[in-house]
């Protein structure tokens, strides 16, 4: 659903299936923003962003963590991210928090 919204609104969406794939297809082709879950299978999404951060490249990218239990909010910020969302959030709060870090992040480039 979050990716038929996205792109809908007009952003081009890559989707991993695990943290695993998540980080690879990250490190191949730095995205503007990531939004991963954080109960993924093999690698689950705390130890990718932790993981993801680790790379220079990586090191300002924008990085949304998505989970239903709200107290993984301070280790989600603690490893990497920059911003935890608490499923149901509002989709149209979503959209605007995308807007504005990829209009950052396309203004600091």
């Amino acid at each position: 659903l979050l990716a038929i919204l996205l792109r809908v609104a007009g952003y081009e969406i890559t989707l991993a299936c695990d943290g695993e794939e998540l980080i690879h297809l990250a490190l191949d082709t730095p995205p503007t923003l990531i939004l991963t879950d954080l109960a993924m299978p093999h690698v689950d999404g705390l130890a990718a962003i932790r993981q993801l951060r680790a790379d220079a490249r990586m090191a300002s990218l924008p990085i949304f963590a998505m989970s239903a239990r709200a107290d993984l909010a301070d280790d989600a910020l603690a490893a990497g991210a920059t911003a935890f969302l608490l499923k149901s959030f509002s989709l149209d709060a979503l959209l605007a928090q995308v807007a504005s870090l990829v209009t950052a992040c396309a203004s600091a480039s």
